[in-house]
């Protein structure tokens, strides 16, 4: 039996879309297609055996033609034998009913093949994932670079101090951490691409991504850094419940952000189809009658927007993954409680908290946070990243603001501070100072007065954040200030912008320094200036992992 079906669509384009659908299923169920020739852009369909995805009596012979806003399929159920004559019939049918409908055949519609558009979308996504950590890296350099931070001066020879570059070290694991880091983001935008099962793209996938996590044997100085002491970011033992619960949001939020790029892909994937016209716009054709408000927009606007909005997501797991550390922290009694070492004290200006300095992801402990498009991260977290191999790291807090992350933080009331203080410095194994204030206080005069009262002068390093080369002349001058009981050799004075970390030596002051100030230039910096003092007081706990 003929079963004949006439379709009024609404429109000329729907009705060529609706065609080019009906041929793109055919595609799948291994059809035998074969154009009319009495009808222009008719085709016919010949499914010749079972195909197990749909329960269609075999053989089975359709034909699809179009005219105007109307959509002409005869189909029929025949045998073997009878196929041949089955088919002209049905043929003659499409062609007599075509006869007697208005409209115009117009132009034909060839939509892409699934499996191709597939593969396109692969070779779209890595560029879509490359291209936007490259965008995110591009954009942070020019950032990094507008802060002056290079040197200008030429490195120093020793003389009433001794100097230790440290530019070739930090050069070395910066490259090789950006080769790591980089290596490990083309092996999942690309594992698309490669050719066989899914299960060894997703294979590839999983091994990039258990690289990725695990991969912390950075070793600035002889000690590694995420050891068993390393600083512990989310389960602390403080707020398990909320901090689980955020930190969960992150992870899926991740998943979700890095997902989320297939649709740009998609749409980059379409660009080179008849979905897209030569005016980068959509294809009549196929879009017009469309019922998502999406046609209305170009395609590449569309792309553009979804990746912002891809981007924002994994921007809102890092906040979210933020907003766990923040549950889980401790403050400096709880941190001493639970590390047991002797402590590393963080003396500055308030105003230091907000100094950032650029990252290399891979350097950070939590894969939202090594994922993730933030480039920059508050020095002070710098600080507590490299200092706690060698004790917990803890700091006075503002009691005008909310504790930010880093040091553990311990607020104070004004009438008894002094003697807390005084008891971190005797007690302390180490005192980090940040030597770049931005005005005179009493307060952090009255903590430098008490490391030359106290004895600490030997075991303190004297931090120079990164502020631009401009800035550090007046800010030293006012640490300088404030620091008279300490005898600083007056040639630190004219190195300034190299200078990063200086230290009281045995027979002399140590200054370490770099022609930029980079993360890895402060990392190697601050390690080896850290063991040096370790190795005068016989030795600090180190949380190495060997």
């Amino acid at each position: 039996m003929f079963v004949v079906s006439v379709v009024r669509c609404g429109s000329f384009q729907w009705v060529a879309h609706r065609q080019a659908r009906v041929l793109d299923d055919a595609a799948w169920f291994d059809a035998d297609v074969r154009p009319v020739h009495a009808l222009p852009h008719g085709r016919r369909v010949s499914i010749m055996r079972p195909t197990g995805r749909v329960d269609i009596p075999v053989p089975f012979v359709q034909v699809v033609a179009r005219r105007g806003p109307y959509l002409v399929q005869v189909s029929v159920a025949t045998t073997t034998a009878a196929l041949p004559a089955d088919a002209a019939t049905a043929e003659a049918l499409a062609v007599g009913q075509s006869t007697v409908i208005d409209g115009d055949f117009g132009a034909g519609v060839h939509l892409l093949e699934l499996r191709t558009l597939v593969a396109r979308t692969a070779w779209a996504y890595a560029l879509v994932l490359l291209g936007l950590y490259l965008l995110a890296n591009v954009v942070a350099g020019v950032r990094a670079a507008r802060r002056r931070l290079r040197a200008a001066t030429p490195a120093p020879r020793d003389g009433d101090l001794r100097w230790t570059d440290v530019t070739g070290r930090a050069r070395y694991l910066s490259g090789v951490t950006r080769a790591r880091f980089w290596l490990v983001i083309v092996a999942w935008a690309c594992a698309g691409l490669i050719p066989g099962p899914v299960a060894v793209r997703v294979a590839v996938s999983g091994v990039a991504t258990i690289w990725f996590v695990l991969n912390r044997w950075h070793t600035p100085a002889s000690r590694q850094l995420w050891g068993r002491h390393a600083e512990r970011q989310v389960w602390t033992g403080r707020n398990r419940g909320a901090a689980g619960a955020y930190s969960a949001l992150a992870a899926i939020l991740l998943v979700v952000g890095i997902v989320s790029l297939i649709a740009p892909a998609v749409l980059l994937a379409l660009a080179t189809t008849e979905y897209v016209g030569p005016d980068w716009r959509w294809n009549p054709a196929v879009m017009a009658d469309h019922f998502h408000l999406w046609r209305l927009v170009p395609p590449a606007l569309l792309a553009v927007d979804l990746l912002v909005v891809s981007a924002a997501i994994l921007q809102l797991g890092v906040v979210f993954h933020a907003k766990a550390r923040r549950r889980a922290v401790l403050d400096a009694p709880g941190k001493l409680a639970a590390d047991g070492r002797p402590p590393i004290l963080f003396l500055r200006n308030f105003s230091d908290d907000d100094v950032t300095i650029r990252t290399s992801p891979l350097t950070r402990k939590a894969i939202v946070d090594k994922l993730g498009l933030r480039q920059f991260e508050r020095f002070e977290e710098i600080l507590v990243r490299y200092l706690s191999v060698y004790g917990p790291v803890i700091a006075i807090n503002n009691p005008m603001k909310r504790a930010p992350l880093g040091a553990a933080r311990q607020t104070l009331p004004m009438e008894s501070w002094h003697e807390t203080v005084s008891d971190y410095v005797g007690s302390s194994a180490m005192i980090v100072v940040a030597a770049a204030p931005d005005q005179v206080t009493e307060g952090l005069a009255w903590e430098l007065a008490q490391l030359s009262a106290l004895g600490a002068v030997s075991r303190t390093l004297f931090v120079i954040p990164p502020y631009p080369r401009e800035e550090l002349t007046a800010r030293w001058a006012r640490f300088r200030q404030m620091s008279g009981n300490i005898s600083i050799p007056g040639s630190v004075d004219d190195k300034l912008d190299r200078l990063l970390v200086l230290a009281d030596g045995e027979d002399r002051w140590h200054g370490y320094h770099a022609a930029r100030r980079t993360d890895w230039a402060y990392a190697v910096a601050i390690a080896g200036a850290a063991e040096h003092v370790a190795r005068r007081k016989g030795g600090v706990a180190s949380g190495s992992a060997q």
